[in-house]
């Protein structure tokens, strides 16, 4: 450093959100720094290995019925199965619904049986492709919450399951159920939107 030079050390201002136990007035911005932390580490020790930022977990979704491997909607299903048979830890009502013979478990633990199904790692990309198949935000769509399911080696998990309010079911509309297993005999009853039952 050359005689005389001063050592700027004004903090930056933030342009998010401020760190907890950071002064009034000063705040933290990570994006940068983590920026500038990277940039002198090349450039101070070049010979270091890389750093690369660690990818997103993919979320685990169990599915039970149409989006099951071999099963209408599988090729939607774009994630990683994981081995074996998956089974709710509590039972929940699981019905053929409709002239279209829809599958859907019901948000009602406690009721129904334990409904066996595949669980899949699905990153973000595969899980808004199966969002926006089961409707995920309408009002006539599936909701899309947590739930505990057992592995054939009694291994529990949490995974995303699709299911639908009490409010949404019509007892009318209930054509078989409730079912331990949706099987393909099940499925070759199920009518995509638009298609014509013969």
């Amino acid at each position: 450093m050359r005689s005389g030079a001063k050592l700027n050390c004004a903090p930056r201002r933030c342009r998010g959100s401020c760190a907890r136990g950071q002064p009034s007035g000063i705040a933290f911005n990570h994006a940068e720094a983590s920026a500038d932390w990277l940039y002198h580490r090349r450039m101070t020790f070049p010979d270091a290995p890389s750093i690369t930022p660690t990818r997103a977990q993919p979320t685990l979704v169990f599915v039970f019925g149409t989006l099951k491997a071999g099963f209408p909607n599988f090729a939607v299903n774009r994630g990683r199965r994981v081995g074996g048979v998956f089974r709710t830890v509590q039972p929940h009502p699981l019905y053929l619904m409709g002239e279209r013979c829809v599958p859907w478990m019901i948000d009602v633990p406690g009721s129904g049986q334990c409904v066996a199904g595949e669980l899949y790692q699905v990153d973000a990309a595969a899980l808004a492709a199966m969002d926006e198949l089961e409707g995920v935000g309408r009002a006539d769509g599936y909701q899309r919450k947590a739930l505990q399911v057992q592995g054939d080696d009694a291994t529990v998990v949490m995974a995303q399951v699709y299911m639908k309010h009490t409010e949404q079911v019509t007892q009318g509309d209930v054509r078989h159920g409730p079912l331990a297993e949706y099987t393909l005999e099940h499925a070759a009853l199920y009518r995509k939107r638009g298609e014509q039952a013969y």
